[in-house]
């Protein structure tokens, strides 16, 4: 997994070869903080985890600051979910105070299956919020 908690992690992850619609999705994500990075720290604003290839869905309670999994589901409530060419963006509130965590997890192929039935399942609760 990479996780990204500094703005100096950010940028170096912004320079090194991503994959292009993973480093237009963060880069997005990094604009829309750039106003509060005057005031405030990124890791006071936001966690970015991307999931890779051989990561397990159990490996994100490991980098995450709150527990996130449990088996193969998801216990934090996913804020947002979007699909964007081939990477699914999950954005989790972290406390009160607004800090988030921003999950892209890949799709084609998913890391594991385990990751699978877990962004299968918040798919479902997306579409009928009854669910959740």
């Amino acid at each position: 997994m990479l996780v990204i908690r500094t703005a100096e992690e950010l940028a170096y992850a912004l320079d090194s070869p991503l994959e292009t619609k993973l480093r237009t999705r963060l880069d997005a994500r990094s604009k829309t903080l750039c106003d509060y990075l005057d005031e405030y720290a990124l890791e006071e604003l936001a966690i970015f985890i991307i999931a890779q290839p051989g990561d397990t869905l159990g490996d994100l309670n490991k980098v995450s600051p709150l527990r996130l999994v449990e088996g193969n589901r998801f216990v934090l409530e996913v804020e947002t979910a979007s699909q964007h060419d081939g990477w699914l963006e999950l954005t989790f509130i972290l406390s009160d105070d607004g800090s988030g965590l921003v999950l892209f997890v890949p799709t084609n192929p998913y890391p594991g299956a385990d990751w699978r039935t877990a962004c299968e399942a918040i798919g479902a609760a997306m579409q009928d919020p009854t669910s959740r």
